[in-house]
């Protein structure tokens, strides 16, 4: 085998091991995102004694920090109107983040 082909060789296994390293570390970041929202998700559902729809879970985690809750006030809207919460849930969600 020549110089030139071996080293195109390793130079592909290097890189194919450099991505290999990146994906797993990418892997594992991602796994903990998922692990750190589903606990946020818990708690917040543990509040309420009725379930709540996981895009308005995902809608309070997303802006928790910012404490912008617009979005979350047409979701629950929405909710409401295809049923999935009742008007007194509804009115606790919106008094819970201040959405009155």
């Amino acid at each position: 085998m020549s110089r030139k082909l071996l080293k195109i060789k390793t130079n592909s296994l290097s890189i194919k091991l450099r991505d290999s390293e990146f994906r797993k570390s990418e892997f594992k970041r991602l796994e903990e995102d998922f692990l750190k929202w589903n606990q946020k998700a818990k708690e917040i559902q543990s509040k309420f004694d009725f379930i709540l729809p996981n895009y308005i879970i995902d809608e309070i985690i997303e802006n928790e920090e910012k404490k912008t809750y617009f979005n979350l006030y047409c979701l629950i809207n929405c909710a409401v109107i295809n049923g999935m919460i009742s008007k007194k849930n509804e009115k606790m969600l919106k008094q819970v983040y201040y959405i009155t």
